[in-house]
């Protein structure tokens, strides 16, 4: 079997793709529902571990991006949680997620407004320099080596910035949103 072939489903061997509704269900099994929450938050309401969150976020980057997602998650001990309220904690965690990034994205978004205009400034400096020091001595080349430096650099951080870090967020952001098919949770101890 040629690799490529192996390549092409290899998805497959790893979770439950039903192709013709196109729906990767991902299936989570935990023995307590603190085991999913992050306990240094004291807060209203439970709030996601940083682990399922990574775990949910390399799960949106494995399966291909034309497949919704269903999350099938099983809690042995509900630890006095109904169903129905930890679907709503799981609900309000992944739309709390949601809003997270998008604050990220968008204090992203600022930062690398502001490192195109300090770029943009060395630059216009460097040129209003250019006009107003005719002196080409040791100084000068120092001067226009490091605006030159500091204009390339500022730009090319902005750029990154906003070409990959960003869109990688908001690939991610809008699956949050976009791929989840469904959320289904089931407590108590499954009988083998």
């Amino acid at each position: 079997m040629d690799l490529l072939d192996r390549l092409e489903n290899i998805e497959d061997k790893f979770f439950d793709i039903n192709t013709s509704d196109q729906i990767a269900t991902i299936y989570l099994q935990y023995d307590k529902v603190s085991d999913i929450f992050n306990p240094n938050y004291k807060s209203k309401q439970p709030i996601f571990n940083g682990d399922l969150l990574e775990m949910i976020k390399s799960v949106f980057q494995s399966i291909p991006s034309h497949y919704k997602l269903s999350l099938d998650i099983q809690i042995d001990d509900s630890e006095g949680y109904s169903e129905q309220e930890l679907l709503d904690i799981f609900t309000d965690n992944i739309l709390f997620e949601y809003k997270n990034k998008h604050r990220e994205i968008n204090r992203r978004n600022k930062t690398a407004i502001r490192l195109v205009l300090i770029g943009l400034f060395f630059l216009v400096m460097m040129l209003t320099a250019g006009h107003i020091w005719p002196d080409k001595g040791l100084a000068h080349d120092i001067f226009f080596y490091v605006s030159d430096i500091a204009a390339t650099v500022t730009i090319w951080e902005a750029l990154t910035i906003t070409i990959i870090q960003i869109h990688e967020n908001r690939l991610y952001e809008g699956s949050l949103l976009m791929r989840f098919e469904g959320i289904n949770i089931h407590t108590g101890k499954k009988s083998a």
